[in-house]
């Protein structure tokens, strides 16, 4: 999960205690990778550059960045909050992006800004970004389309093993069958929609 150091720089510990060494100190405004905290926990792993560093409290001053697509047919990232700085990506309309932090420089906020490869560059102001999910957003979003995928496929499986064995009953015995059209076609678009769903959170 990546993350914001905010208002304080945030240490980095050599083992989960705050009474072993301190091997690093992430400035305000530089990013980090944590692992996902397991519930209750108090220390969580830190990466950087895909290795483990060391760990950090619970507590340290970290935001989740704001997903974002640009509102403009294509955003550049410029490698420097300076006009006419070379440019180091590019953001087309529907890309999704990490806004980190501002810089001002000379009277001027400048964005910063991390595209979906990693790379980060800079945005003048008056740049346009729609809102996106978070991450954590994202995550909700695929668990109910999961949900939905399952309950859907019990439905329509559901209908078609009620219609399956009453036909075989009737064909072998005689008698009156059942036909369960309606939980089949109701399961069945659920799903669809779930499956929908999941993918569209996934992009």
């Amino acid at each position: 999960m990546l993350v914001v150091v905010s208002q304080s720089p945030a240490k980095i510990f050599a083992e989960p205690t705050d009474t072993s060494a301190v091997v690093a100190e992430i400035a305000v405004g530089d990013t980090l990778d944590l692992r996902p905290r397991a519930a209750g926990a108090v220390w969580i792993p830190a990466f950087r550059d895909g290795r483990q560093i060391g760990y950090v409290s619970s507590d340290a001053p970290v935001v989740e960045p704001r997903i974002v697509t640009p509102a403009d047919e294509a955003v550049d990232l410029l490698s420097v909050p300076e006009v006419g700085a070379p440019v180091v990506s590019r953001l087309k309309s529907g890309q999704k992006a990490s806004l980190l932090d501002t810089v001002n420089i000379a009277g001027t906020s400048w964005t910063r800004v991390r595209d979906a490869s990693g790379t980060i560059g800079y945005v003048p102001p008056g740049t346009r970004f729609r809102a996106g999910e978070t991450p954590k957003a994202q995550q909700s979003a695929k668990a109910a389309a999961q949900r939905n995928m399952l309950i859907g496929g019990a439905w329509c499986v559901g209908g078609l093993a009620i219609t399956i064995v009453t036909y075989a009953s009737a064909s072998d015995g005689g008698g009156t069958y059942f036909i369960a059209w309606g939980p089949a076609i109701f399961g069945g678009l659920q799903f669809v929609r779930g499956l929908i769903a999941y993918f569209s959170a996934k992009s």
